[in-house]
């Protein structure tokens, strides 16, 4: 098979997606986290305080599905709700310390991840990479939206 084959592109980025995703379990599993959970957690320690419709339209999940996550991590002490003071039937959501330092701790992990995924790419390459799959992606956004008939 061509290296040029767009098969053989596609199957590597999705290679290099699980793999990812691997990693990142793993990441999260160390500190009690689970990698759906991690986006919440995130929004929470960096903008503590705000509802859980606020949170789920800022996820741009559903409710039900915020709720679950919710449970989870006010379970494992990674969060708090407090009730509104203006309204008492709003509760607001905080990180406890514990979340702020599974969430530290886990960012610096994914950071330093990153970085060794890319260290061995110049600034030229990167930017090109960076290039590429943006080129890539629209096409992808492109080919789903005809799919669905929403072609332009």
């Amino acid at each position: 098979m061509d290296r040029s084959d767009p098969r053989r592109a596609l199957m590597k980025i999705g290679f290099i997606s699980r793999s990812q995703r691997k990693v990142f379990a793993s990441v999260f599993s160390q500190y009690g986290v689970h990698p759906s959970q991690g986006f919440a957690l995130s929004m929470i320690v960096h903008q503590p305080g705000r509802s859980q419709r606020e949170l789920a339209d800022a996820m741009r999940l559903e409710r039900a599905t915020v709720t679950v996550t919710l449970q989870k991590l006010e379970r494992g002490g990674f969060i708090r709700r407090e009730p509104d003071p203006d309204d008492q039937r709003v509760m607001r959501i905080f990180p406890t310390q514990k979340g702020i330092e599974a969430e530290t701790n886990i960012t610096s992990e994914i950071d330093r991840f990153h970085q060794a995924c890319i260290e061995s790419l110049d600034s030229e390459q990167r930017q090109q990479l960076s290039e590429l799959l943006q080129k890539l992606e629209d096409a992808i956004i492109g080919y789903q939206e005809k799919l669905n008939g929403n072609s332009k």
